[in-house]
């Protein structure tokens, strides 16, 4: 697992563990996630494989490194500042993640639909965040201490229990970019086996009590891989566990050195 990252602006913890029903199947995590911290803001993202897709554990790490990669060089020169440009920046992250998968799936003669998974990007500045939506994933951010508002919400697809999944054929047309123009304190974002924890569904609204202690934890937390020891053991915990047997996964951002003491 990798080691926490401690930068001046912001630091990065992330975590993805197992649910007890693959477990018990003996299954892989299905989840992936990866990020980066940048002298000038921090780039996270999570990938959800499909439950009944016989490679979608490769399928998501495979997205999510390569959605990463895409943004770290789409960034390199800059931070950009428009909206438009930052829908056409994600554009082009979500077709190299979803054209990496069909390469892959190509190469193995495996049908694609068996590496399907969701993405969810975040780019994170001091001033700035944009979020890209593919899927049931979720993000939340936070303007001020225990002040949470959602980010990204899940997507539905067609039919119920539906969503949108990298290898569809329209996936690039459905990635929806959300940019918010304002100062963010914390960001967390997660795949959906958290929803029931983090989420009230019917008025959409985050659960400030399940994320303010993680933000605490993240200020206070020692600045080794036993930061992300620590929160994957929260996330395999019984108390987690038994409100869902899904694989999880959270990436937690906080600004560091924090302005204001979390709730």
């Amino acid at each position: 697992m990798a080691a926490p990252l401690l930068f001046a602006g912001w630091r990065v913890l992330g975590a993805s563990v197992v649910g007890t029903a693959h477990r018990r199947a003996d299954k892989p995590c299905q989840d992936a996630h990866a990020y980066r911290v940048l002298g000038d803001g921090a780039l996270l993202v999570v990938a959800d494989g499909a439950g009944s897709s016989a490679y979608s554990d490769e399928g998501a790490r495979l997205a999510a490194d390569t959605a990463l990669a895409a943004l770290v060089e789409a960034v390199q020169l800059g931070w950009p500042s428009g909206e438009q440009i930052w829908r056409l920046i994600f554009e082009s992250v979500y077709a190299q993640a979803r054209q990496a998968v069909l390469d892959r799936a190509a190469q193995t003669g495996a049908n694609a639909r068996e590496y399907a998974c969701t993405l969810l990007c975040a780019a994170l500045s001091a001033d700035l965040l944009v979020v890209a939506q593919l899927g049931d994933g979720l993000a939340v951010a936070a303007t001020g201490p225990g002040e949470w508002f959602v980010a990204a919400a899940p997507q539905r697809g067609e039919y119920a229990n539906e969503t949108y999944f990298l290898v569809q054929p329209q996936a690039v047309s459905h990635v929806a970019v959300s940019v918010y123009a304002e100062g963010i304190e914390s960001l967390a974002v997660m795949t959906d086996g958290l929803l029931r924890l983090v989420l009230d569904v019917p008025s959409v609204t985050p659960h400030a009590p399940f994320f303010n202690p993680l933000v605490s934890f993240a200020h206070a937390a020692p600045h080794d891989h036993q930061a992300n020891d620590q929160l994957a053991d929260f996330l395999n915990s019984d108390r987690v566990s038994a409100r869902t047997d899904d694989d999880k996964t959270l990436v937690l951002a906080v600004r560091w050195p924090p302005s204001a003491a979390p709730a």
